[in-house]
């Protein structure tokens, strides 16, 4: 298998291929955002994952071995929020993190929250996070980035597993649940 590949194009319809030089270890492109003048690339790598990004000419490796923990296999979610980048890990062991940036760059990045990851998305001055545990989907939201709190973690009363995606959309929030019993909702 190949390294994952990244592909751009003007008009949505003649792509070119503008791949980072990374390895093939980095299997699966998980997450794409911008946050400032670049844009960012989250890997999946069973060293760990790696974040990379683009002034749009050039690559350069931001972030490698999961954040110096070789369990975060993946970087699965990016998200901009208050003038800060965040990247969601996706953990071998099960405990997923919560890493933020404020300019992006290398050796700049903290971690803020532990046992927690998923899809994110800014609304209404809060930064959501949607995931799962114990088999139940759950949603978290921070004002800050630095303190957490459940919005729901009892999958809304069925036997929905996860937040699969979050959206704004009309000033409105929408979540999508994975739902192996009855279907997504």
């Amino acid at each position: 298998q190949g390294p994952a590949q990244v592909w751009r194009a003007a008009d949505g319809r003649n792509w070119s291929q503008v791949t980072p030089s990374w390895v093939s270890a980095n299997g699966s492109l998980m997450d794409l955002t911008t946050f400032g003048a670049y844009l960012y690339a989250g890997t999946s790598n069973a060293s760990g994952g790696e974040l990379w990004r683009s002034d749009g000419n050039a690559w350069e490796q931001v972030a490698s071995g999961g954040f110096n923990d070789a369990t975060n296999t993946s970087l699965e979610h990016l998200a901009a929020f208050e003038n800060m980048l965040y990247a969601a890990t996706g953990n071998s062991s099960g405990i997923s993190q919560i890493w933020r940036s404020p300019t992006g760059a290398a050796g700049s990045w903290e971690k803020v929250k532990d046992d927690l990851g998923g899809v994110m998305q800014a609304f209404n001055g809060y930064l959501y996070v949607g995931g799962s545990r114990n088999g139940k989907a759950e949603l978290w939201r921070s004002d800050d980035g630095a303190s957490w709190a459940p919005v729901f973690s009892d999958g809304l009363g069925d036997e929905n597993t996860h937040v699969a995606a979050l959206a704004e959309f009309k000033g409105e929030l929408y979540i999508g649940l994975r739902n192996t019993s009855t279907s997504g909702q």
